[in-house]
């Protein structure tokens, strides 16, 4: 009877030792996104890819056991990242292992999308409700292959004017930076609403490109217009200076005609 006892309380002790070190293991690391469109990021093909590394402790060595990445797109099931292709791993001294391994995506459809990706591992042999998943992290970026679209507006027909100047309103369908280029000037970076000055008489064009988050350039939008510059008004300056009449100072108003010019 001694013996049976002891024979149970052996086996039982067996068993601990045994389940300990599962028990005891550290929890499933996450894997890192090491490449990819970064978080918030837009990018102007429907065509990503993402690179994965992942840490897999001494308690889950791909050696003894299955081990993967699963990855899920804009909320869909999780799956195998490449299917029944296994990770590549290498030893990392110190800890365990280090194992990459690429998703990549196709025919993305304009607008928002999150990325998520899990680590995986189920001891050898591997039984239902053995698996171990690592918290998930995800990826948020936005697919734009679409081009701005500009408003531009600016002065109507001809501007009789003397001072060659012209101001310019634009904005785009979206949010996105902008390039004006006037005449034969080089292009500069701008903002609206946007002015010129110096202009001579004669025909204009201006012209702008919105470049939108993800790089996308509008085509040229141009903006025709004449200037016709006339003359300043006649300006006559006057002052008092003191001259010398019969051997007196006497006070005189001595006036200047300035002569009449064409500004710009």
């Amino acid at each position: 009877m001694l013996s049976c006892v002891f024979l149970g309380v052996l086996l039982l002790g067996t068993f601990a030792l045994t389940m300990a070190p599962s028990q005891s293991r550290a929890a499933l690391l996450s894997p890192a996104i090491v490449d990819g469109p970064s978080e918030g990021a837009h990018v102007n093909q429907s065509n990503v890819s993402f690179t994965l590394d992942g840490l897999f402790d001494v308690g889950h060595d791909p050696a003894f056991g299955d081990h993967d990445f699963m990855c899920s797109l804009d909320g869909l099931p999780f799956g195998w990242c490449q299917g029944f292709q296994l990770p590549d791993c290498r030893a990392d001294a110190g800890f365990g292992w280090v194992c990459t391994q690429a998703k990549a995506y196709s025919g993305l459809a304009d607008g928002a999308h999150h990325f998520y990706a899990r680590s995986y591992y189920c001891a050898t042999p591997c039984y239902a409700g053995d698996e171990e998943f690592s918290a998930y992290l995800t990826r948020g970026f936005t697919v734009d292959t679409q081009r701005p679209i500009v408003n531009l507006t600016g002065p109507a027909g001809m501007v009789p004017q003397t001072i060659g100047a012209a101001r310019f309103y634009f904005d785009a369908n979206e949010q996105a930076s902008f390039t004006c280029k006037s005449d034969k000037r080089p292009a500069v970076a701008c903002v609206s609403p946007f002015r010129l000055t110096r202009l001579h008489s004669g025909r204009h064009a201006l012209e702008v490109i919105a470049t939108d988050l993800a790089g996308n350039a509008s085509l040229p939008t141009i903006w025709t217009y004449r200037i016709k510059l006339k003359p300043l008004a006649a300006k006559t300056n006057c002052k008092t200076v003191k001259v010398r009449r019969h051997g007196k100072l006497v006070k005189k108003r001595k006036c200047v005609k300035v002569k009449s010019k064409v500004a710009g």
